[in-house]
């Protein structure tokens, strides 16, 4: 094989969209592999889609979206603006999203971070059928380049990829079958969705401080069931009060601990800050 080494260039798309914070989250999709449709042109029509929503909220986070050729174009890019590494606190990766496989959220290399948690908070107040595999279990891309030794920014992977040791991610994977009949937009639509979720409950998060001792008197504030009629209501309501005293806990946190939405504890926490009873402290 006839080759030689010269310099010469590696297109990287960017798009950046500032937030309020210094802080930052960098989604990602790739582009690099031709006459391929799944993998990955569907990931960057999400992200595409998805940055004309972002830039319309008011956001904590800045999101840098980047669309690359795969792991290399993440190298070559983050080694030449490595100040990236130092705003970023996580990471998501959208690849072959239009399939008909069922929905796969990989976790980040710890499985706990507050976007795993914010993730699994999202998928849980779905309808959404899905799979949760450990870090590497179900795909391999350019999270294991924001994760690997020395960066360490926790990212999880959306994808509708079949894990590694089931066999094929999907059919047409790498092959000239992977066309535009074989996907719908609807599927790559719902993967958007779920990312904005994502980021809007990591937009929102804070830390509620409570302001009160001993049980909170429920009816006045309009957050009395009666248990015949809602029994799991009182019991959660009432481990929030234990939790807020217990840990210093966020929503996000407190959320996947009592496995309630998110919504709905969001509205408690507003009557009981709307009453005196806690006070938020942002998160950093």
């Amino acid at each position: 094989i006839d080759s030689t080494f010269s310099d010469g260039t590696l297109k990287v798309g960017e798009i950046f969209i500032p937030g309020s914070s210094g802080r930052e989250i960098i989604l990602i999709a790739h582009l690099c592999h031709p006459c391929q449709v799944d993998d990955d042109l569907t990931g960057v029509v999400a992200l595409l889609s998805l940055s004309e929503k972002l830039r319309k909220h008011k956001n904590h986070y800045s999101y840098r979206i980047l669309i690359v050729p795969e792991t290399i174009g993440t190298i070559a890019h983050l080694a030449n603006n490595d100040e990236i590494l130092e705003s970023a606190d996580f990471g998501i990766c959208l690849g072959s999203l239009g399939n008909k496989n069922n929905l796969s959220l990989q976790q980040s290399r710890t499985g706990h971070s507050m976007l795993d948690l914010a993730a699994k908070n999202v998928l849980r107040e779905t309808s959404i059928i899905h799979r949760v595999g450990k870090f590497g279990e179900v795909i391999g891309n350019d999270e294991k380049v924001l994760e690997s030794p020395g960066v360490s920014i926790p990212t999880i992977s959306l994808t509708r990829c079949q894990p590694w040791l089931e066999g094929r991610p999907f059919p047409e994977y790498h092959s000239s079958l992977d066309t535009p009949e074989k996907i719908t937009l609807e599927r790559i639509i719902e993967v958007e969705d779920i990312v904005e979720k994502i980021l809007m409950q990591l937009n929102s998060n804070f830390y509620p401080i409570p302001k009160f001792k001993g049980p909170i008197y429920l009816t006045p504030l309009n957050l009395w069931i009666d248990p015949r009629k809602d029994p799991q209501y009182l019991i959660k309501i009432n481990e929030l009060m234990q939790l807020l005293h217990e840990d210093d806990l966020s929503m996000i946190e407190i959320a996947n601990r009592l496995e309630i939405s998110y919504s709905l504890l969001m509205e408690w926490v507003d009557t009981f800050e709307k009453n005196e009873l806690l006070s938020r402290k942002a998160i950093e």
